[in-house]
């Protein structure tokens, strides 16, 4: 047998020997990778996808089923959906009042700091592709905000990185437009992003606190909810380091965990 007999041999398609790949087949394969094909690739550009396991009693092929059979598969679709947002955080209720809140949550840095310009408030949270990105904002509504869209791994920008360690990040943001990559773990795409008048950053870490168990190594790491982050046209590093201001931003994680956790 030739190398090229060999290769059409094994090639895709090919049946006991028989290079003949018949319509039949074709079609065969192709319903079977429609019914049954990898949901990767349907879902991984999905970035807040929710993938909840159901308790599947029914087949592929059930089209048959007798009417409670159907009611049965309906109620037990629900009640496995209701467990599993019971059980993770996906979002609060209204969003617009976690916006007002946000609002609240500004006003209340701005007096901590006697700061009267330019600040912003947003909230990341985690998701299934394993970034964070961000949920709920206040103040990022201009035409110069594109950074809404922007999400990071664990280590990645200031937020990554209190992702991370679990503790508040104070990022100087016109000395990360030429240290993103080498400090914050950033790509050129991520940067490009990023409000470009930006100058002040501070991320705080938003706990459950319901969650938090000082007995246990990874109590925190399970309590993990997203970041808070304020940032600023304005220079205001040095405001964000002072200890009452982190105090102050402290309590305000606290009140948008209260908000991200309330069912």
């Amino acid at each position: 047998m030739s190398k090229g007999d060999e290769n059409k041999e094994n090639a895709p398609g090919a049946r006991d020997g028989n290079n003949d790949y018949s319509v039949m087949q074709f079609a065969k394969d192709l319903y079977h990778t429609a019914v049954f094909g990898d949901s990767l690739l349907e879902t991984r550009a999905v970035a807040s996808l929710n993938e909840i396991p159901l308790k599947v009693r029914v087949g592929t092929l059930d089209f048959d089923l007798r009417n409670q059979q159907k009611r049965d598969v309906y109620r037990d679709g629900q009640l496995d959906a209701a467990h599993y947002f019971r059980h993770k955080y996906v979002g609060v209720r209204d969003p617009e009042n976690m916006k007002q809140i946000l609002g609240l949550v500004r006003d209340a840095i701005c007096r901590e700091m006697g700061h009267h310009g330019h600040l912003r408030v947003n909230v990341m949270c985690p998701v299934d592709a394993g970034t964070l990105k961000i949920f709920f904002s206040f103040n990022m509504d201009t035409e110069d905000d594109h950074d809404d869209r922007i999400e990071f791994r664990k280590g990645q920008g200031a937020c990554g990185y209190c992702w991370e360690n679990l503790t508040h990040v104070i990022s100087d943001l016109e000395d990360a437009k030429t240290s993103y990559a080498s400090v914050w773990k950033m790509d050129k795409y991520q940067q490009r992003l990023v409000r470009d008048t930006l100058t002040s950053l501070l991320s705080v870490p938003i706990f459950d606190s319901t969650k938090i168990d000082d007995e246990l190594d990874n109590s925190l790491e399970q309590a993990f909810l997203g970041v808070l982050n304020f940032d600023s046209d304005d220079r205001v590093v040095d405001e964000f380091r002072e200890p009452r201001v982190l105090v102050r931003a402290n309590e305000c994680a606290n009140l948008v965990a209260k908000m991200m956790t309330q069912r």
